[in-house]
């Protein structure tokens, strides 16, 4: 099998703590051939831990060197669409961190580029192979709940300020002062999108709230989204960066059956009360994530893990999490509901 040689564009603190070690333990199926960065340092630093690899100065020299197959891009999020798309236009293909892109035009960019390129694109969205939310589809599918008729969500803790819950990600300058659209559920929350796409499909109307608790980090600290999907599942997710928690939860409500969804447990909840724990496959969603492409990449489905063989998430389903964002900013902003 040949291996996939890749360049990294931006190995920043996610690289360091989440794609570093996958890509060193699937060293048989992704090799690292170079780095990208404005930092002399950073390049240079990063290319010493893997012998043999080249550090760019610019993305141009990388998309033009034959021997690099694909691009791992790491960049903050206004980045990521641009890089992509001309990666992409480069012969290359491209693992891509979320958010996909940050507005309507980069989405379009985005998938014009992928529509007139055979390269492939991975998004390199982790809840999606998360062990629970697996265990939740399986559930579904198996009519242990029976009729899935809603779900709630609440995702609060405090990004960044004295009780800092996210380590340095919230001393990022592109996180402090954002080019992004709403706050920091543009960047975090919308791994929840994820999930919930995942087991419900794309939703078709949204209505939200925002409101700003602190200065810096986005215009808005809390926000609120009612989302419809098909066959009358309604959810309802709040996310506050600025806010205590204590009752995260996602709850996903059926017929017959409720489950809960907490950080170390899965619980089902039957119409008589009982509640019991719910088994769900084991490993980190970074660690599933990375096993998953590459399965598709190798064309072997041992490297993938339990739940997760053949379910990548895909480019298509990335761009709607972004416009499902985007269509809550302007609920927001123009106070109605919006469709997609």
């Amino acid at each position: 099998m040949n291996t996939e040689k890749l360049c990294v564009v931006g190995p920043g603190l996610i690289w360091h703590s989440v794609h570093k070690p996958n890509l060193m333990r699937l060293a048989d199926v992704f090799d690292v051939r170079g780095f990208v960065s404005r930092s002399a340092k950073s390049r240079t630093d990063a290319a010493r831990e893997f012998p043999g690899s080249k550090p760019y100065e610019f993305l141009e020299e990388a998309l033009a060197d034959p021997e690099i197959d694909g691009v791992l891009v790491l960049t903050p999020i206004a980045m990521n669409a641009p890089i992509a798309s001309a990666a992409l236009r480069a012969g290359k293909d491209v693992y891509l961190e979320k958010p996909a892109a940050m507005n309507l035009s980069q989405c379009t960019m985005l998938e014009i580029a992928a529509a007139e390129s055979v390269q492939a694109v991975y998004v390199l969205e982790n809840q999606a192979y998360d062990g629970k939310i697996a265990a939740v589809s399986a559930a579904i599918a198996e009519g242990r709940i029976g009729t899935v008729v809603g779900f709630e969500a609440v995702n609060h803790f405090f990004f960044g300020g004295e009780r800092n819950q996210t380590g340095a990600y919230a001393e990022t300058t592109w996180r402090i002062d954002p080019e992004f659209p709403l706050g920091i559920i543009f960047d975090g929350g919308i791994h929840d999108l994820a999930g919930f796409q995942t087991l419900f499909g794309a939703p078709t109307r949204v209505s939200a709230t925002g409101t700003e608790l602190r200065p810096g980090f986005g215009d808005f600290d809390l926000v609120r989204m009612h989302m419809s999907y098909a066959q009358n599942v309604d959810g309802f997710f709040s996310h506050g960066a600025a806010c205590a928690g204590g009752d995260n939860h996602f709850t996903i409500r059926g017929t017959e059956a409720t489950i809960r969804v907490e950080r170390d447990t899965l619980t089902i909840i039957g119409s008589d009360g009982a509640a019991r724990e719910l088994p769900f496959p084991a490993g980190k969603s970074h660690d599933r994530m990375w096993n998953a492409v590459a399965a598709d990449r190798a064309g072997d489905s041992t490297y993938a893990d339990e739940g997760a063989s053949g379910c990548i998430y895909t480019l298509g389903q990335a761009l709607v999490d972004v416009r499902t964002l985007l269509a809550a900013e302007r609920s927001i902003r123009l106070q109605r509901d919006e469709t997609l």
